[in-house]
């Protein structure tokens, strides 16, 4: 009887062991979700910036040859 005892005891103890290691599991999990979540976030931030970017030099070019454009016109 005490070998069941103590087996049943120690059958508690390990579930114990695995209650805490599959919650700690858990949260590792969301913490990774969340950075990968923040990952997204800034690489659309990113591409956003760099469309912009793209736009901006090329309405930056068509001023700039604009501006040559008009330069020339005062050339002796």
């Amino acid at each position: 009887m005490q070998s069941i005892t103590a087996s049943v005891h120690e059958i508690e103890v390990m579930n114990e062991q695995i209650a805490v290691a599959t919650e700690q599991q858990t949260n590792v999990g969301e913490e990774i979700g969340r950075g990968v979540t923040n990952v997204r976030d800034i690489s659309d931030q990113t591409a956003s910036a760099s469309e912009e970017t793209a736009t901006s030099s090329v309405e930056l070019a068509r001023v700039s040859a604009r501006l040559q454009e008009m330069t020339n016109r005062f050339k002796v």
